[in-house]
This record gives C-alpha cells, structure tokens and sequence, in this order.
C-alpha cells in the first residue's frame, strides 16, 4: 500500500506478540510473563503512540476472566511495571530534548488533519465571530479555513500556521491541539457522528484495486530511479494482459478482506458478541476490545486513513474467523435440539402432552398440534 516501511508493519507484529504473551501469562499465572506482556506493550507504544488505548485493555480483560479483584492486582502490577521499565527512559529523553514529558508529540497536527482535512464540515472561521477572536487565534483560524477552501493536506495547513507565528515544533503542536480541541468543542455533536462513521469505515477497509495501478503505469514508467533489475516489470500491459484484468481483479479480491463488504465487520461483531456470553472464550475480548479501541482512537483523532486499519487486521479476521468456528456449531445444535422435540398436543385438562403417549391417543385434543417452544 505504500511505498517505504510503516510503522503499522512493526506495530502488528509487536501487538500479535503482545496478546500471546498476555493470554499464555493468563492460562498459566506466570508472573515473568505478565512483565513481559507489559514490555512488549510498552515497545508497541513506541512504534505509536495510539498503543496507548490498549493500556487499561489489559486489566479489564484480566478482571472479566478472573471474575475477582484479588486476583487481578499482582498481574496488573507487573504489566504496569514491564510497561515503564520501557516508557520511562523514552518520556526523561523527550523530556530533556523537547521539553515535553511525552511518548509523542504530533497530536496537533493529527487533530488538524481530522477536523480539516478528512471531515471539512467544521467552521474553522466565521467572520459574524471575528470580533471575539483573540489576534493570534483569528489569523490562525483563517489559515485552515483557506486551506480547506484549497483542499491542502493537513501538513501544509499546519506548516503554514507555524511559519505565520515562527514556532517551533513543539508551540505549534500545543497551539494547534488546543485551537482544534476548541473547534471541536463548538459542535461536538457533529464530531461524535463523524468519528461513529469514520470508525465504521475503517472496520470495513477499503480494497486495493489494480485498476488503479494500471491507470498510473505511465507515470510509474517516466521514473528514472527504478533499479535496472527490474526495469522489465514496469513495462507497459500488453493487449492479452489487459484483457485479463478482470480475472486477476477476481483473484485479488480472494484475499482482500475489504473486497468482500460488510462480511467480515458483521462476523467480527457475532464473534464479540458470542465472547461476552461465553466464559469459556472470555479472554478474546482482548482481541475485540483493542481492535474497537485502536479504530475508534485513529477516527477520533485522525481520519479513516486506511493504513490505520492494518494493526487490527488480524485481530478482526480472528473474531470472524471465531464466529464461524464457534457460532456455527452452536447453533446447529440449536436447531437440532428444536428438531428432536416431539409434537404436543392439549388433552381436556388442558394439560401438553406428547402426540406418540397413550394419554395423548386416548383423548381428543382440544387444540392445535404446536411444537415445543
């Protein structure tokens, strides 16, 4: 999907590696290995910084599997403990290098990109407000409004602000999150039904099309920084490798989730609902927990940015993958079990009994025959 290393690449397999050692220290109680789990976690919050969202996961998923506070205390330490062991040095260094004691500092810059440049219903400038605008405040509102008026990336928009009051990094991210936290507070309405929507877009993904790739295949073949070695792969289509477009579009959309619609959110769905009513599979709420918090922190405080979806990749093709693992043959035996009822009938005491019973046979009914419900 991209063209360089993402960190979503490292963050998922840092989560997958997280959840495996989490749920083997919740079978076993080994303390070590909630340590780990709470380290490893820490090392996924430093790939980024949404990773944060998972941190009470943990110990709610502990709780509900447990069923006791008691038990949950010690465990909870030690993910807190192994989380730390990682964090601190990388919040001391950011606090000697930026001034700022974080893990991250970029949430300006994403809160403009969510309400200016992925949901543009948002009035950055209004000129009946102007006079209530304090100076800074006003110039600064009117940079974004053009901007979205310009349809400029959120980089722009945000590069432009700094360079008008000449901040550095860190005072043009506190000025813009705290600007764009105002913007959203003035229609929270509107921002709550947004991120509902932006969350459900990237639960359903967005399919990569070879189409596209082919209308850009002249551009691709104008770049002179191709290495020789495969040069030959960036020729143009022939007739017969065009006319099998379609068919290798099919194959493709094969192994794309997001070619399939809403099949594998509404499976994600009943697998998380069979976990909250089943003990037995309780311990997967982590799994749906984090891929409900990780989508709807990045709707929040991005946009439906479909890298984004990647890290909950797996995690939602495992919640489907369980509904249909699960949630078939329980309901087959469902069926089964209605199937095997006998038929009943009413005697004259108004009582049910079966329709094969001497009773039943003996005396007229009085009501129709009906299923056992």
């Amino acid at each position: 999907a991209e063209h360089y290393l993402m960190p979503e690449v490292v963050l998922i397999f840092l989560l997958l590696l997280t959840f495996v050692v989490f749920l083997s220290a919740l079978r076993s109680g080994r303390r070590p290995a909630f340590f780990g789990a709470g380290a490893l976690l820490g090392l996924a919050l430093l790939c980024k910084p949404v990773a944060q969202v998972l941190i009470p996961v943990l110990p709610f998923v502990l709780l509900v599997s447990y069923a006791s506070v008691r038990r949950v205390v010690v465990p909870t330490l030690l993910i807190g403990a192994g989380l730390l062991a990682v964090m601190v040095p990388w919040v001391a260094r950011n606090a000697l290098e930026h001034g700022s004691a974080t893990t991250a500092g970029a949430l300006g810059q994403t809160l403009v990109a969510r309400t200016a440049k992925h949901d543009t219903g948002f009035r950055w400038y209004d000129e009946g407000d102007a006079d209530t605008y304090e100076r800074r405040e006003g110039i600064a509102r009117q940079i974004v409004q053009n901007g979205i008026r310009q349809r400029l990336s959120d980089g722009v928009i945000y590069r432009r602000v700094q360079d008008r009051f000449v901040m550095s990094d860190a005072e043009i991210n506190q000025f813009m999150r705290e600007l764009s936290t105002e913007i959203i507070l003035e229609n929270p309405g509107y921002y709550l039904r947004g991120t509902a929507k932006m969350t459900w877009q990237l639960l359903l993904g967005e399919p990569e099309r070879l189409s596209t790739d082919w209308k850009t295949q002249n551009a691709r073949l104008s770049r002179d920084e191709w290495d020789d070695r495969i040069e030959h792969l960036l020729s143009r289509a022939s007739t017969a490798q065009r006319n099998e477009l379609d068919t290798a579009s099919a194959v493709v959309a094969l192994v794309q989730p997001p070619a399939w619609g809403p099949t594998m959110p509404v499976l994600f769905i009943i697998g998380s609902v069979i976990v909250v009513f089943s003990a037995r599979y309780r311990p997967a709420l982590l799994l749906s927990l984090s891929v409900l918090a990780l989508l709807l922190t990045c709707a929040a405080l991005d946009g439906p940015v479909v890298r984004y979806r990647y890290p909950a990749d797996p995690l939602i093709a495992l919640m489907a993958a369980g509904a249909l693992t699960i949630g078939l043959p329980l309901l087959y035996r469902r069926l089964a079990a209605l199937r095997s009822r006998p038929a009943v009938v009413t005697d004259r005491q108004g009582r049910q009994v079966p329709v094969n019973t001497p009773a039943a046979t003996s005396a007229p009914a009085t009501g129709p025959v009906s299923r056992g419900a």
